[in-house]
């Protein structure tokens, strides 16, 4: 067991630090953007974020339930980040294919991967759809928001 002690004090009464995460506040243009991850608690943080960002959020933890979301809410989906491992043997490639085969028009699509390795980096390279690594920063998914 151990513990730690700190003295008390008052806390300052302004401080001039910079922050580095951005502002979460609506943004002007409310997006439809479909996640899918079969990690529950990856979805829970994006749905969190983006919702408080203002965004309209779609959740699924794998393809067919990615295209359950998508007939139901294809005028609605504007945007499209999907996990690179999806349990087994189901990538990013089955789910965004699914996906865009649903919807009435091209969306902005992204990889998101905790996986580092050069091959598996390739890998979803080669799909054409830009890569964000996980943990994904803040500013990162907001910029791709804005774009």
């Amino acid at each position: 067991m151990f513990s730690i002690r700190v003295p008390r004090c008052e806390p300052p009464e302004h401080t001039d630090l910079p922050t580095s995460e951005p502002s979460f506040q609506p943004s002007g243009d409310r997006l439809g953007v479909l996640v899918i991850d079969d990690d529950e608690q990856v979805l829970a943080a994006m749905r969190s974020v983006l919702g408080v960002w203002g965004h309209r959020v779609f959740c699924a933890t794998s393809p067919d339930e990615a295209v359950v979301m998508a007939i139901s809410h294809a005028p609605d989906i504007d945007l499209l980040i999907s996990d690179y491992r999806l349990g087994g043997n189901v990538t990013a490639v089955d789910a965004i294919r699914a996906v865009h085969a649903c919807l009435p028009r091209s969306i902005p699509t992204y990889i998101l991967t905790g996986d580092t390795s050069p091959q598996r980096i390739q890998e979803a390279s080669e799909l054409g759809f830009p890569i964000l690594h996980k943990p994904i920063d803040a500013l990162a998914l907001r910029s791709i928001l804005e774009t």
